[in-house]
């Protein structure tokens, strides 16, 4: 199986789906992620609320993100790219990982995981794209079913637990020690189940 470096949004403006890529991240683009590394970037080129600084992500330094990661084996960083150039997504994963689920097996962790905040309906009244956060987390499974981890992947939710609770992540009994929150993980049946369903196996 070859995971799809295509993926759908739904276009608010125009009200049809349009086709998008799925690119690597270098320290360069993801500047634009930044709100203090280039102009304009994510938080600046369009209008938001005094709450958007609230974010989790909104200080993310995703360039020495990427940094700490770029001569590390098995972390990888890619983006959901419309055909304007522009960033709707990220996102930064670890492949090899425990299973929470199944200790003797692996999975993939998902480190980072953000919508462009033009597209988060809470923060805009007319956003961009749906289906930007939906396209990486499905991204995530695809590459692990790629590496033969039965679609395993794993995240500490840090916003919108029920975004993942209705994909059928699960709480694990793991937890952040640093912060105490929880570790969700998608079994491998749901996985399988979730692909099937989206046509990618």
């Amino acid at each position: 199986m070859e995971v799809p470096k295509a993926v759908w949004l739904f276009d608010c403006q125009t009200g049809i789906n349009v086709e998008a890529a799925v690119v690597v991240l270098s320290r360069e683009s993801v500047k634009y992620l930044c709100h203090d590394w280039v102009e304009p970037n994510w938080w600046t080129e369009t209008p938001l609320p005094d709450e958007a600084k609230q974010e989790p992500d909104y200080d993310w330094d995703w360039v020495a993100l990427l940094s700490r990661d770029q001569h590390k084996p098995g972390r990888f960083a890619v983006g959901v790219q419309t055909l304007d150039s522009r960033l709707q997504g990220a996102l930064v994963y670890r492949v090899g990982v425990n299973s929470a689920l199944e200790p003797a097996k692996k999975a993939i962790f998902v480190d980072r995981i953000a919508s462009a905040p033009a597209n988060r309906e809470y923060l805009v009244q007319a956003p961009w794209f749906r289906g930007v956060g939906n396209a990486l987390l499905r991204y995530a499974v695809a590459e692990s079913w790629f590496y033969t981890f039965g679609g395993r992947v794993n995240l500490f939710p840090v916003a919108n637990v029920d975004f993942y609770l209705k994909r059928n992540f699960k709480p694990t009994n793991v937890l952040d020690p640093k912060t105490g929150d929880v570790l969700y993980e998608l079994s491998d049946a749901d996985a399988e189940s979730w692909l099937r369903e989206c046509g990618v196996l």
